[in-house]
């Protein structure tokens, strides 16, 4: 994913707006219920036809890991700022209203800065464990590059690298569970162009569980959008150029070409949006587009 940087010495915030269709316009919506993916050996990769059926406008199923995926067809992209989108099937306010109180259930913001750089803090079996960003010059000194060091009880215990500093910050993500640790970093290419007097930033997902890059361990070409749903692991991976979502360890391939993520300003509108049970994201494939929902609802 390209992020471009056109001389602009401020990065601005963005607001996270949803407007609304009139449910009055559009057909009612309705659940198309599909059987359940029977379950796998331990960490299953369920092949992407069997999640969804491209036939229909919505798609409700329970994955193999036990949660449950609400997939809305849209007639286009989703407009930004504010943003809106238009499903086949139903309105947006319509989808929006399913799990409307599941989306309040946000988690408490574990950042802070310290020395104006990025930081976020979690604890392990009592002990506090803190991820922080540190940038370091090059050798030659024309570029900027950072590495993520994780400490536990002020001990550091993990380093890794997040490459060249950029708009979008290196330190994603830091979770426990259970007595393990899960850190997310948006590793960063950057390439300038002298000519344009401009650069351009690569950003991969990237995530470690326990001191193990998964994206190594496992062979993801990104691993993003790293949280905690019902006290196990959750996490976006692309794979041979499909998109898949591990839960607990287990995995399921949604079949999508790609999954918007690490946007930034207005088009951070169209990012995945993490509750405590839950996670929405808008995806595409083969020029469709889809918003779905993904949770462990009661």
């Amino acid at each position: 994913m390209k992020i471009f940087l056109f001389r602009l010495p401020i990065f601005i915030s963005c607001c996270f707006i949803l407007c609304a269709c009139n449910p009055e316009q559009s057909p009612v919506l309705t659940r198309e219920v599909t059987p359940d993916i029977l379950p796998n050996e331990a960490i299953t990769a369920v092949p992407s036809q069997t999640a969804f059926s491209e036939s229909s406008p919505h798609q409700h199923f329970q994955t193999n890991s036990g949660l449950t995926v609400d997939q809305y067809q849209l007639k286009e992209i989703p407009a930004v700022d504010p943003l809106l989108f238009e499903p086949i099937l139903g309105s947006q306010d319509e989808i929006l209203s399913i799990h409307a109180a599941e989306k309040e259930e946000l988690f408490v913001d574990n950042s802070f800065f310290e020395n104006s750089l990025p930081g976020k803090k979690a604890f392990l079996n009592g002990k506090e464990l803190v991820a922080q960003e540190i940038i370091s010059n090059t050798p030659s000194g024309t570029n900027q590059t950072i590495s993520i060091d994780l400490s536990l009880d002020k001990k550091s215990i993990y380093t890794i690298d997040g490459g060249d500093v950029s708009p979008t910050n290196s330190l994603q993500g830091l979770w426990t569970y259970d007595g393990h640790w899960m850190l997310e970093i948006a590793y960063v290419t950057k390439t300038v162009n002298s000519q344009e007097n401009d650069a351009s930033f690569n950003v991969t997902g990237q995530i470690v569980q326990d001191g193990e890059l998964l994206n190594e361990k496992l062979g993801y070409q990104e691993a993003f959008n790293a949280q905690i749903i019902n006290g196990k692991p959750f996490y976006f991976f692309k794979k041979d150029g499909e998109i898949g979502i591990s839960y607990g360890n287990q995995t399921t391939l949604l079949g999508y070409d790609e999954v918007p993520h690490y946007k930034c300003c207005n088009a951070a509108e169209m990012n995945p949006r993490s509750a405590q049970t839950m996670v929405s994201f808008f995806a595409e494939k083969k020029g469709t587009w889809y918003y779905v929902e993904i949770g462990a609802f009661k």
